[in-house]
C-alpha cells in the first residue's frame, strides 16, 4: 500500500503559530513555544479527532489520528531543530531540542 502524499508546514506569529498538514484537504493546529524550551501544538483528543476532522472537511483523516501527528511530531521537530524529538499526549504534540553534546 503507498502512502499518501502529505505536506507539514508552519506559520509563526510571535511566540506561536499553526501547523498545516495538508493531504487531500488541510487540516491546520494552534502551536506555542513553551517557557522551559520546545514547542506545543494543541491537537484533538483522540475521542474528539473524528469529529474535528468532520469539522475540517477532511473525512480522509478518520481514523488516522496517531498516523498524523506521528508525521507532524518528526517533521516539526527536524526543521524547527534538526535533531529534535517528540512525544504525543492527549491534546498535545511536544517538540523538543534533542539533546546536545555539551
Amino acid at each position: 500500500m503507498n502512502s499518501p502524499k502529505y505536506n507539514v508546514s508552519q506559520e509563526q506569529h510571535g511566540r506561536g503559530g499553526w501547523v498545516y498538514y495538508s493531504e487531500q484537504t488541510q487540516l491546520r493546529f494552534p502551536w506555542e513555544i513553551l517557557g522551559v524550551g520546545g514547542i506545543a501544538i494543541r491537537v484533538p483528543a483522540p475521542e474528539d479527532w473524528d469529529g474535528f476532522c468532520e469539522a475540517q472537511n477532511a473525512k480522509w483523516a478518520k481514523g488516522r489520528r496517531r498516523e498524523i501527528l506521528e508525521r507532524i511530531g518528526k517533521t516539526f521537530a527536524k526543521k524547527r531543530y534538526r535533531r529534535g524529538d517528540f512525544q504525543l499526549e492527549t491534546t498535545w504534540v511536544v517538540v523538543k531540542p534533542g539533546s546536545s553534546l555539551f
